[in-house]
């Protein structure tokens, strides 16, 4: 008796172990990584060296459960110059299987040290950068484009 019962745990223990396991491995098979997209950047002239800029992110839950979106992290650099950075929270639940935009408006100021055009328009590249809390993971973006402003 002492024998079929020894027998019996260590198939209750194996049994244990294997759906254990198993849980585990379909728990990480379903997990998928957010996606963020920077979706647009577009800056006008205020007022002499001022502008207004709109930054607008996509993110993407592919997964079949919500997640929270935190906080967005942001570095503008045209023409090799640091021209502002900052960060804006847009906390939010990004729904399973969805997709939802965030739009910030920041403001800054630039004065180019290029020589204009005929027509006084200057075009430098640029790189817009960051960082996004999404769930539990930091993600990242990088877009590089040209920026026009103009000599007045």
């Amino acid at each position: 008796m002492f024998r079929t019962m020894k027998l019996s745990l260590s198939n209750l223990m194996c049994l244990l172990m294997f759906f254990a396991m198993s849980s585990c491995t379909t728990i990480s098979e379903t997990f998928r990584h957010a996606e963020l997209t920077l979706v647009e950047f577009q800056s006008t002239p205020v007022a002499g060296n001022e502008y207004a800029a709109t930054i607008k992110l996509s993110f993407k839950n592919p997964n079949t459960y919500a997640i929270q979106i935190g906080e967005v992290n942001y570095k503008l650099v045209i023409n090799d110059d640091d021209v502002v950075s900052g960060k804006f929270d847009k906390s939010m639940t990004l729904q399973p299987n969805s997709e939802e935009s965030v739009t910030a408006k920041i403001k800054f100021k630039y004065t180019s040290d290029q020589q204009g055009t005929s027509n006084n328009l200057i075009v430098e590249p640029y790189v817009l950068s960051g960082t996004a809390s999404v769930g539990l993971h930091v993600m990242h973006f990088n877009h590089k484009g040209e920026f026009v402003s103009s000599r007045k």
